[in-house]
């Protein structure tokens, strides 16, 4: 809460340890964003946290769907909101629900850019993943599911991991990590 509402005041996440430039800033400004809207609360705040937990809900469906089907993916969705964990974190102001919702966009858009063989797709889901990546740095492990995915999809005639598709998924977070630590947060990025 501290982080995001110094954004408001000071333009960066200030906490009383001093900037926050080891965590990435993403989650910090969308609920800073919130704040200006919607006035400043902590109740506002929770409910930007509650309505990514919905999102993670439907994004769970989305993704047993995709793989499954649609009873799988209802029951998925079902399961996932109500784990105790996920209510938890749906209820307090914390950045792990838009880290998650983030993971899983980049994971749902993953598995449709490998369905449709789609350079847009992997785009897409590259910059979805640059903004979980942006969110919080623990979205490197959301990959493993993805590569997965890539690795049991590879029989012939499927979507082919070239190194153009590589580039396309991973130049987004190579850009939004060099502006935010290289440029805002001055963190001698370049090497002056």
């Amino acid at each position: 809460y501290e982080a995001a509402t110094s954004i408001l005041t000071r333009g960066f996440p200030y906490v009383t340890t001093g900037l926050m430039i080891n965590q990435p800033p993403l989650g910090f400004y969308t609920a800073a964003l919130v704040f200006t809207t919607l006035g400043l609360s902590y109740l506002n705040g929770v409910g930007l946290v509650t309505a990514f937990g919905l999102g993670n809900i439907a994004l769970v469906y989305a993704l047993g769907t995709l793989l499954y089907g649609k009873k799988t993916g209802l029951v998925a969705a079902a399961l996932f909101g109500f784990v105790p964990w996920h209510v938890y974190l749906s209820r307090i102001f914390l950045i792990d629900n838009q880290y998650l919702f983030f993971s899983l966009l980049f994971i749902v858009i993953g598995v449709l850019a490998i369905r449709g063989k789609s350079e847009k797709l992997v785009l897409a889901s590259g910059v979805a993943f640059a903004l979980a990546f942006l969110t919080k740095l623990f979205a490197i492990f959301s990959l493993i599911p993805l590569l997965l995915i890539v690795y049991l999809n590879r029989k012939e005639g499927a979507f082919k991991l070239t190194k153009k598709n590589i580039l396309l998924f991973v130049i987004p977070s190579l850009v939004l990590q060099a502006i935010w630590f290289g440029v805002f947060a001055n963190q001698k990025f370049w090497g002056f």
